[in-house]
């Protein structure tokens, strides 16, 4: 790659030559403060800025519509020249210094214009509580849910007032932004205590066992304590392991979802979503299941080519599969 070309890619933004030369434009439900959406009919991308790299990097659904700025105009303009003419000959209208009047650049006050702007209540507090807390030593985990102790520790889990089990959410950026948190159920209730903080917003609960930068394959849950007893009963290594406290995905935990997948394409991704077959005795047709309804829509984030694996538990989560193997031994 020669210095024009690696000049291009410091100093020409993709979204400047997505929306004034390729008509796209800026998708303001899904963008987020870490990376912007692009729409084109049915073409989506996600823009961001590669924080290894330091230029824009962009990834489809495509996996082979992805990479810098001279990837995302080699792949929509004739190109048979080794030399790329045509590519460096649209990207000068760009560099800096151009004097093509028609090109009109996006100012960042814009792109941030553009993007939803996300309430958020009190992240300080959340950040100051959950470095405040210790590690879980609590017995809800232990005795109520058949984890093992050594397990709970290879995770970040914190222990909260009254014993309660929390789990810390993080965005990609690795800031915290809310927290799961489980107990026993209080005195005359038979549902555990479950919920989500206030104050911020769902990201997602993220462990690594084994702490390697090698990841193989990535097992998504709904709820943090499923992703233990996935562990306990499943352990591998070079497994990332993700909840999303609930079945519900926010458009941020979409664009965040989709950045973590696209920086592990060879990884096997795992829908290890709940196996919701009845509801209060009720059955519930297979399409309709919230589980099976996730797992699609966590497909449909992932890149083309990307192996997917359904595991669904035999009962109705892996915890209950977990208390099951316990009450057998």
């Amino acid at each position: 790659m020669d210095a024009e070309l690696e000049s291009f890619k410091s100093n020409v933004r993709i979204i400047d030559v997505a929306i004034n030369q390729f008509g796209y434009v800026v998708d303001t439900n899904d963008s987020c403060k870490s990376s912007v959406v692009l729409r084109s009919g049915a073409d989506k991308l996600v823009v961001m800025k590669h924080k290894t790299l330091g230029y824009d990097t962009y990834f489809s659904r495509d996996e082979s519509d992805r990479g810098s700025v001279i990837d995302f105009v080699k792949f929509r303009v004739p190109c048979n020249d080794a030399r790329m003419i045509p590519v460096r000959q649209l990207l000068r209208e760009y560099a800096p210094g151009s004097k093509k009047q028609a090109v009109r650049k996006i100012s960042t006050q814009e792109i941030q214009a553009m993007a939803p702007v996300v309430v958020e209540k009190d992240l300080e507090g959340i950040a100051e509580y959950l470095n405040s807390i210790p590690d879980y030593t609590g017995t809800y985990l232990t005795e109520t849910r058949g984890l093992d102790q050594s397990i709970i520790e290879r995770f970040s889990v914190g222990l909260g007032m009254y014993g309660n089990a929390i789990f810390p959410h993080i965005t990609n950026d690795n800031e915290y932004c809310g927290y799961e948190y489980k107990n026993k159920p209080k005195c005359g209730d038979k549902k555990s205590v479950t919920g989500f903080s206030e104050g911020g917003h769902k990201g997602f609960f993220v462990g690594c066992p084994d702490e390697s930068d090698i990841v193989k394959k990535i097992v998504v849950t709904e709820a943090g304590i499923d992703a233990l007893s996935y562990y306990q009963l499943k352990p591998e290594p070079h497994t990332l392991y993700i909840s999303t406290a609930g079945t519900q995905l926010s458009e941020l935990q979409k664009s965040q979802l989709m950045e973590i997948l696209y920086n592990y394409p060879n990884a096997t991704l795992v829908l290890a979503m709940d196996n919701d077959e009845f509801k209060d005795g009720v059955f519930i047709p297979f399409d309709q299941r919230p589980g099976e309804i996730m797992a699609k829509l966590v497909t449909r984030l992932a890149h083309l080519g990307m192996k997917i694996v359904r595991d669904t538990p035999i009962l109705k989560d892996w915890n209950a599969d977990l208390l099951a193997k316990r009450d057998q031994a």
